[in-house]
């Protein structure tokens, strides 16, 4: 499993802005992780961005613009191929490609090391956080486009997370 903010091209918590959760991908590293997941089974471009958020638990989301040049990249160099199905190129690793991960095993490795989340086994606990602060954003942001927001409503809305915020402190703190 692996976690970035920077250096593959996308967002944490759905663009909250929230980050700095310790190492980063490397150059290249993207070219690792691809492969990888299409050892398990092939995938078209979006299946594979879902799956790398879905392995981030939320806290990263690569961008169309990172993943599908690298899978031209791979294509070019014959470590995966695709097929058009129902109008999308899915691919899967070559046996090119599993010799490439096979040879470069090492740098895999490494590469999960040094970008492991730091959430460990609290994983599916930062996933829960995570989807109730988005759910909640949600929730503010449409309510504001709709109009249904007065002053009133976002001082104490304001007011709310000023004394979520507190509470949070109080439980890091101890």
């Amino acid at each position: 499993m692996w976690g970035s903010r920077h250096g593959m091209g996308g967002n944490w918590l759905g663009g909250f802005g929230v980050g700095g959760f310790g190492p980063r991908f490397g150059r290249g590293d993207i070219k690792f992780v691809i492969l990888d997941l299409l050892q398990n089974k092939p995938r078209h471009g979006y299946e594979i961005i879902q799956e790398l958020e879905n392995r981030f638990h939320g806290f990263y989301s690569p961008s169309p613009g990172a993943v599908y040049p690298t899978l031209q990249l791979l294509e070019d160099e014959d470590m995966v191929t695709n097929d058009q199905k129902t109008g999308k190129k899915v691919y899967a690793i070559t046996d090119q490609g599993l010799k490439y991960l096979k040879e470069h095993k090492d740098e895999l490795e490494e590469m999960r090391q040094r970008v492991h989340g730091p959430w460990g086994k609290q994983d599916n606990l930062f996933s829960k956080i995570r989807e109730e602060i988005r759910q909640t954003a949600g929730l503010i942001f449409s309510n504001a486009a709709k109009g249904n927001l007065n002053t009133e409503k976002m001082k104490k809305i304001h007011g709310a997370f000023e004394h979520f915020r507190e509470e949070v402190e109080k439980i890091i703190s101890r």
